[in-house]
């Protein structure tokens, strides 16, 4: 192995590696402000979070806030953008395992599940964009050209699976897999919270971590059952009558 010489950088005087200082403490301290809207959004839920109460956590007047982000809005989607970011690499590292289409499909299901029952905090963040939606207008144009940019190709990859379905003939070459993948896509979220939130939460009777498991299985067997070139076998499925327990 060569020998590594030592370079004394003192020494090269001639070599100029250009750092903005100003773009860097800026940069830290606008990701601190993101940290902490992070931490506050998800103990105490988005609506009932201030910009005031970001102030005061990071340690910064509100009208210092305002010198790095626009909005409460903008803070959103910066958050909403983490979560997104570590939920593809979840079910990216899942699929990379599975073979055909339709099985993909079937662990692209599983693991947006699981990656939600591990953090319910940012699927209740995923609930208010769906239902309230976000004032664009009010968030900087680069924050919503990245987080547009890597939605879209988020969408593109996860697509790439019902595409495969289509050429190994595991998915009913009959189906328009847009609209397929659209439709399930929005499935995949409304079970998913009623699984993990609102079953949990409900005021009628308790429901088990297994049951709502089960019950978020059944709706994805049956979702494949409808696209599958050959149906699959489900199981009757029913709510149960008594109370359940752990």
């Amino acid at each position: 192995m060569p020998k590594m010489e030592k370079i004394d950088l003192a020494s090269e005087s001639n070599v100029s590696i250009p750092v903005n200082r100003k773009e860097r403490e800026y940069q830290l301290r606008r990701e601190l402000i993101i940290d902490v809207s992070e931490k506050l959004f998800y103990k105490k839920g988005y609506e009932n979070v201030t910009l005031g109460d970001i102030a005061k956590h990071a340690e910064y007047t509100k009208k210092t806030l305002y010198s790095y982000i626009t909005s409460k809005a903008e803070l959103y989607l910066e958050v909403y953008y983490r979560g997104l970011v570590k939920r593809r690499q979840y079910i990216a590292d899942a699929m990379e395992k599975a073979k055909t289409g339709l099985e993909k499909i079937l662990v692209l299901g599983e693991s947006y599940f699981a990656f939600f029952r591990e953090n319910p905090q940012m699927l209740l963040l995923v609930q208010y964009f769906d239902y309230r939606g976000i004032e664009y207008d009010k968030v900087e144009k680069s924050v919503v050209d990245k987080f547009i940019t890597f939605t879209r190709e988020t969408n593109e990859t996860h697509l790439k699976a019902f595409q495969l379905g289509l050429t190994d003939g595991t998915i009913n070459p009959d189906i328009s897999i847009e609209i397929a993948y659209s439709q399930f896509i929005l499935c995949l979220r409304a079970i998913t919270h009623q699984a993990i939130i609102s079953l949990e939460n409900s005021p009628e009777k308790h429901y088990s971590a297994a049951f709502r498991s089960e019950y978020f299985q059944y709706f994805l067997k049956l979702f494949l059952h409808g696209i599958a070139t050959k149906p699959m076998k489900l199981n009757k499925f029913t709510f149960p009558e008594t109370e359940e327990k752990e």
